[in-house]
């Protein structure tokens, strides 16, 4: 008879930065800032490996802010396991500097629907260039 001596060992902290600067999650943080994104992961049970969490530094200097985001699926999967979600919708609408996108979520406990809009203009972030950034 043969037996399976199962191991378990701990990752270091290291370690997973390590995994996530080849995984190219980490590659432009700060030593710090890559523990502090490290730190929050875990305290709010987030997978970086499976992009439930990211970081994004930006700026130099006494400007240099750190943006720890929380993916949206993390927020989908979140509203599933209540039970109460029953649909949700964005619509982009407009172009340019008059381009916004709203969300309507349905729950199941509501008689109303929830809506949300955001516009371009408010929420587009620039680089010291001027140009528009990706992120808005």
């Amino acid at each position: 008879m043969t037996s399976i001596v199962k191991t378990e060992q701990a990752v270091s902290e290291q370690e997973l930065l390590d995994y996530l600067d080849t995984f190219g999650s980490t590659g432009a943080l700060l030593p710090t800032e890559k523990l502090q994104f490290l730190h929050v992961a875990k305290a709010y049970g987030l997978n970086p490996f499976k992009r439930e969490i990211y970081a994004v530094a930006y700026g130099q200097g006494e400007y240099r802010k750190l943006s720890i985001i929380t993916g949206y699926e993390v927020y989908l999967k979140r509203a599933e396991r209540t039970g109460l979600l029953d649909g949700w919708e964005t619509v982009f609408a407009g172009a340019g500097a008059a381009l916004s996108c709203r969300i309507t979520i349905w729950r199941k406990d509501w008689s109303r629907p929830f809506s949300h809009e955001v516009y371009y203009s408010e929420a587009a972030q620039y680089a010291k260039e001027g140009q528009p950034s990706a992120m808005w």
